[in-house]
């Protein structure tokens, strides 16, 4: 902030005067008199050399009382001196500031540097040496000072020496803070890279993972179902050779009880347009059924009726009828026996193939395994999008030997598996 004053008063220079009989003394008091009378708490007083131009002593008495008065008034005060007692003076006093200008003593002119709080010195001695004065009047003018300005120049010459060490470890501490500064943005660089390269090679890591994670997955898929393959195979080895035992132990069957006589039906084409004819006795072909069965029941009023597929007794709707055949008496009274199925397995996987692929595919398995003997299956769909699970389940909804289906357990598949249950005879 810059104060603003309403008046500047100065006494700056030489104001003695032959003509008027003045003295520089004269000159100054008569200058600093009217500033005195003028000056306010708006001024601004500017003084050169003050007390200069009569005894040292009573100059130095002098200036000191102009500057309490001037204090007392409110002015504001900037005044120049080489008075000693002025300098110490304005050391003790509140609202007083001792300033300096530097004097480089090598080339004898100023370097217009100012410092606030640390008054100057004279320089006169060493002035007078560099110029040439004889160094036994040097000396002796210094034996002429008094004790008191003599301690006061070594002090301040002590003062200005302490602050020129304290501003080169100033200067030195301002640059090794560059200096750690420049280094700490070097290493926080430093850091930043390896961040980043930390996380880079994270995210590869993250990446090699999941891919090996991925082969691994499908190497345990392709072990599993040929793991799956080979206990089928097994399976259909050991239950042939259990037949064959069995074919081996079981007994001729006798002249009074022979086999019971066994009619293969042919199936008649498939009716077009038109619903199918059930009558009790007729022969029925049902969709996903590969043999005839023979209708027991007419249908009731929700198009239900009862069919014999060989020992096995169930309830079908008309909409599952393919095909139909006249009641054939060579049938009355015999048994309707099905054809001997090969064994098949309980369970069918049709995950990731089409609607088009899979749907013959577990109408085969649910007739070959209801043949087979299984009351329970399971079919493999997988999760996916859930069409090829809702295909399936449709197909079981309306299919004739299937009794119920659910959701296998979550350790047996969960919603990738589907469990049926089958009509098969006991």
């Amino acid at each position: 902030m810059v104060p603003v004053y309403e008046a500047v008063f100065a006494d700056i220079g030489d104001e003695q005067s032959i003509e008027q009989s003045l003295s520089t003394f004269s000159g100054h008091m008569t200058a600093i008199i009217s500033i005195l009378e003028r000056a306010d708490e708006r001024s601004l007083v500017l003084l050169d050399e003050l007390g200069a131009g009569t005894d040292p002593t009573e100059g130095a008495a002098l200036a000191v009382a102009l500057v309490d008065r001037l204090l007392v008034s409110g002015a504001s005060l900037i005044a120049t001196t080489h008075h000693s007692e002025l300098k110490l003076y304005a050391h003790r006093t509140p609202n007083v500031v001792n300033a300096s200008v530097e004097f480089d003593l090598e080339t004898l002119s100023p370097t217009y540097r100012l410092t606030i709080g640390l008054p100057g010195q004279s320089n006169a001695l060493a002035i007078a040496a560099n110029l040439g004065m004889p160094a036994e009047v040097i000396e002796a003018a210094r034996l002429g000072l008094s004790t008191e300005e003599r301690e006061l120049e070594s002090m301040l010459a002590e003062l200005r020496g302490q602050l020129a060490a304290a501003e080169d470890r100033a200067a030195r501490a301002a640059a090794d803070a560059e200096r750690a500064e420049a280094l700490r943005r070097e290493r926080e660089g430093e850091l930043n890279a390896l961040a980043s390269e930390s996380t880079r090679l994270r995210e590869d890591a993250r990446i090699r993972v999941r891919e090996e994670l991925r082969d691994v997955r499908r190497l345990l898929e392709k072990s599993k179902r040929e793991i799956e393959a080979a206990r089928l195979a097994q399976a259909e080895a050991d239950f042939r050779r259990a037949e064959e035992a069995a074919d081996r132990l079981r007994p001729e069957p006798t002249p009074e009880e022979p086999p019971p006589a066994v009619y293969e039906v042919p199936m008649p084409s498939e009716a077009t347009g038109e619903s199918p004819v059930v009558v009790p006795g007729a022969v029925v072909w049902l969709r996903g059924v590969s043999v005839p069965g023979e209708a027991i029941s007419e249908p009731d009023d929700r198009g239900e009726f009862e069919v014999q597929l060989g020992a096995l007794r169930t309830r079908v709707r008309l909409e599952q009828v393919r095909a139909t055949g006249e009641p054939s008496p060579a049938l009355a009274g015999r048994e309707v026996r099905l054809p001997p199925a090969p064994w098949s397995p309980s369970e069918i996987e049709v995950r990731g193939q089409r609607l088009d692929e899979a749907m013959p595919r577990v109408e085969q398995f649910l007739d070959a395994a209801a043949r087979s003997g299984h009351a329970r299956v399971r079919l493999i769909h997988g999760r996916g999008t859930g069409t090829l699970r809702r295909a399936v389940r449709e197909l079981l909804d309306r299919h004739p030997l299937v009794t119920g289906y659910e959701t296998a357990e979550p350790r047996e598949g969960g919603e990738g598996v589907t469990v049926a249950t089958l009509a098969v005879a006991r």
